[in-house]
């Protein structure tokens, strides 16, 4: 056997001249472990005292007893609370709580894009129409305030000016004979004025006649229609109009002529109109 080198690692090798692969390389001595049992711990050189400390109270809290010497028995324990009887089968128990319900397929699937774009227009279009209707309301609520009806009262027999014509009241009186087919308790009335445009802008009755209503004395008008009128106006020539209209027999007497602008303001009450006295 060959000579171990100190500068050995440990690990043999065979000389270079007989190469083995089946030589086992020799172990070095190692010194023994002890692995058991385990050693014992150092002693604590602690200075240690079995007297107690005494407690510190201040007078209202009683002190605590001290352990009970060696050998003194230990309490007994408390007897256990008799456990309450089941209630009897079926008493008292809640229900289960009923399981969440879950929706069917349909229903968890979202809205078709088409869908949900016809919604979106059909709701920008009621609100547009709703906004329009609201803001012409208002418009038409704020032109009735500014023009509130100014009713003015002409005398018997007087000329008064509206709208570039000048009117005049030629007569009202009861027809005869009487039109056919009269509802009960009503008579026809004929009414005639004279109308006499002062410029340009008062020739154009002719084509639209201004709005005639026959009222009595509580407010109530009745429609009256012209069935002649002149077929063109002049500045400075008078043209006459021939009205009808039916009213109560009662009120036959007493009704006056009320002028408006037009139709449309008659209709609703609101501008200028003139008032003839009978």
């Amino acid at each position: 056997m060959n000579a171990q080198d100190p500068r050995d690692t440990g690990v043999w090798r065979p000389p270079a001249a007989e190469p083995s692969w089946f030589t086992p390389a020799p172990r070095l001595p190692r010194p023994d472990v002890r692995v058991w049992p385990p050693p014992a711990p150092e002693e604590d050189q602690r200075s240690t005292s079995t007297v107690p400390m005494p407690a510190v109270t201040n007078g209202s809290v009683p002190p605590r007893l001290p352990w009970p010497p060696p050998g003194t028995p230990p309490r007994p324990a408390a007897a256990p609370a008799p456990a309450a009887a089941p209630p009897p089968f079926g008493a008292g128990r809640a229900e289960p709580p009923a399981a969440p319900a879950t929706r069917s397929a349909p229903e968890r699937r979202g809205m078709p894009t088409a869908a949900r774009i016809t919604l979106q227009l059909f709701g920008a279009v009621a609100l547009s129409a709703a906004l329009l209707a609201v803001t012409g309301y208002d418009a038409l609520s704020r032109f009735e305030k500014d023009n509130a009806h100014d009713v003015r009262q002409v005398a018997q027999g007087q000329e008064a000016t509206l709208l570039n014509t000048r009117w005049r009241l030629l007569g009202v009186k009861v027809m005869s004979p009487q039109p056919e087919n009269m509802a009960p308790g009503t008579v026809s009335m004929q009414v005639d004025l004279e109308g006499t445009a002062l410029n340009e802008k008062g020739v154009y009755y002719s084509i639209a006649p201004p709005g005639f209503r026959l009222g009595d004395g509580t407010g109530r008008t009745w429609m009256a229609l012209a069935f002649k009128q002149p077929d063109q106006l002049s500045p400075g020539t008078p043209g006459r109009f021939s009205l009808v209209s039916s009213v109560p027999k009662a009120v036959a007497g007493e009704v006056e002529l009320v002028l408006w602008p037009n139709e449309n303001a008659a209709a609703r009450e609101i501008g200028q109109a003139l008032r003839f006295d009978r």
